[in-house]
C-alpha cells in the first residue's frame, strides 16, 4: 500500500502545473540574439545565448548556445513543439528536479518578421 501511494504522489507531482520562478516574453528579428545571465544557486553565474534564424512552414530554427555548447533545433507553433529546455546543473538530490531555463516559442509575427519567445526559469534561479 505504501508504495502504491508513492507512485500515485509522484505521478500527481509530475502533472502539477510547473511553479516558474521567473517568467519573461521578448519579441527578436532574425539573427537579434538575446543574452541573459543566470545564477545558479549561490555563486554559479552562466550565460545563454539564442537567436533565430530562418521560418518556414511554421518552423522556426532556433539557436541557442549555452556552457559553450551550441544547440541547433526546429521549433513549431503547436503546444507540443514549441519549447526547448535546457537543464541548468547536473547535480540534483533524489526526487528533486534540478534547475532549468525553458524557451517556449509563442508566435510569428508576418508583419514585423518577428518572433515572440516566452523565458520561464524553474529552479534555485536568478535572472541577471
Amino acid at each position: 500500500m505504501n508504495k502504491f501511494f508513492c507512485i500515485f504522489l509522484s505521478v500527481i507531482l509530475c502533472w502539477g502545473e510547473v511553479d516558474w520562478s521567473s517568467e519573461q516574453e521578448i519579441s527578436l528579428k532574425r539573427n537579434q540574439e538575446h543574452k541573459m545571465k543566470l545564477l545558479v544557486g549561490a555563486n554559479d553565474v552562466r550565460e545563454l545565448a539564442f537567436h533565430w534564424t530562418l521560418f518556414v512552414d511554421g518552423g522556426l530554427v532556433f539557436l541557442a548556445k549555452y556552457d559553450s555548447f551550441n544547440h541547433q533545433m526546429i521549433l513549431f507553433d503547436d503546444y507540443k513543439k514549441n519549447a526547448f529546455r535546457i537543464n541548468l546543473s547536473k547535480e540534483g538530490k533524489r526526487g528533486i528536479v534540478s534547475p532549468y531555463v525553458t524557451v517556449f516559442f509563442e508566435k510569428y509575427d508576418e508583419k514585423t518578421q518577428s518572433v515572440t519567445f516566452k523565458i520561464a526559469v524553474y529552479g534555485d534561479v536568478f535572472v541577471q
